[in-house]
């Protein structure tokens, strides 16, 4: 159980103030090439893991996997990725980076650490691990806290 409540609730609005921000500095920075950040992180995400399916790389971008289409479309259109069938599945896609995709990452890689350079400013590498493993816990915790969670249910005329 929380101690301090208080710090807690201000810790959840500082998160999402912080993640608010970091989308919009993002995607200010990879429109500079082209980009947004939805692409360059569907891209990122298939360039870890290639053949990865579609509904994998939304849930990664906790994203529904129908608002991911239109950002595969243009990465395709792009010839950054390509879309193979399934071998044991028609309807599902996997997706690869091509190499003309894996250059453009290479040619983001500098922003993307100047990116990082800018945000974490003076904290120093083991600030940056310990960050990174809370946050990790709290990701968790979200998780577990949604799969028990039940949204409300709605009574007709109400």
């Amino acid at each position: 159980m929380l101690k301090d409540k208080g710090t807690a609730r201000e810790v959840m609005l500082t998160l999402a103030d912080v993640a608010r921000l970091v989308k919009t500095y993002v995607d200010r920075r990879a429109a500079e090439h082209g980009m947004t950040r939805a692409q360059w992180g569907a891209l990122t995400r298939i360039a870890r893991c290639n053949g990865l399916m579609q509904a994998e790389v939304a849930e990664q971008m906790d994203l529904q996997p129908i608002s991911l289409v239109p950002i595969l479309d243009k990465l395709c259109d792009q010839g950054l990725i390509e879309r193979r069938v399934h071998p044991e599945d028609r309807r599902a896609k996997l997706l690869f980076l091509t190499a003309k995709g894996q250059a453009l990452l290479d040619t983001l890689a500098p922003l993307a650490d100047d990116i990082a350079n800018e945000l974490f400013g003076e904290m120093k590498g083991d600030d940056i691990a310990i960050l990174l493993k809370r946050l990790g816990q709290l990701k968790d915790n979200i998780k577990r806290a949604s799969e028990t969670t039940r949204p409300p249910v709605h009574v007709q005329g109400q």
